[in-house]
């Protein structure tokens, strides 16, 4: 399954925990290049276990990081 991610709540999200996009892809075992592109809104429809991780890493819930 995949969820709609929205760029600008995961940016916000990784910015208010201090994190470079670096730092994010690495603590979530992600590339950097995903990350960039789930930013920029070239990809948003990233697997639920992704948005899990990513969520996990931010310490919010994957819903938060959705449209």
């Amino acid at each position: 399954m995949t969820a709609t991610l929205n760029p600008d709540k995961l940016r916000e999200r990784r910015r208010r925990r201090r994190l470079t996009q670096q730092g994010l892809a690495a603590a979530a075992g992600l590339s950097v290049s995903i990350i960039s592109k789930w930013e920029r809104g070239l990809v948003s429809e990233p697997h639920f276990g992704t948005v899990d991780r990513v969520a996990e890493v931010l310490k919010v819930k994957p819903k938060d990081l959705m449209l």
